[in-house]
């Protein structure tokens, strides 16, 4: 199995957590933080403030739908990563617990029968 880098490792999360950030930031950190503004530095007439317009909003949201598309995109093949590696651990386990064993060949009677094959009489005794 390869070692991966701690690029090829680490950028998923990366790109959660830069998601986030911009999601906190223009959802919740920017508008209270424009209108303590303009309550500050306005005239203090509290029906002139304007709302804040999320700039990730602008454009129908594309930006939003690129990056859940990413992030998505990419957790399903991290999944699909991790299962095929976990698979082949289990595989190579199981080699080592319980290492394959030649099965023996059945015996066979002069006429080409196995023993297995071969029933006895219902009125004769098995031995």
């Amino acid at each position: 199995m390869e070692k991966e880098t701690y690029f090829h490792n680490k950028w998923r999360p990366a790109m959660g957590w830069s998601y986030l950030c911009v999601c906190v930031f223009d959802f919740l950190v920017a508008p209270i933080v424009y209108v303590m503004i303009q309550v500050i530095f306005g005239d203090g007439n509290v029906a002139q403030l304007v709302a804040w317009e999320p700039q990730t909003i602008k454009g129908g949201g594309l930006y939003h739908i690129s990056m859940l598309t990413i992030v998505g995109v990419t957790a399903y093949g991290r999944t699909k990563e991790k299962l095929q590696s976990t698979s082949e651990m289990l595989n190579e386990l199981r080699n080592i617990v319980q290492p394959k064993v030649p099965v023996p060949e059945p015996e066979t009677k002069p006429d080409g029968w196995t023993k297995a094959e071969i029933k006895p009489d219902p009125g004769e005794e098995i031995k």
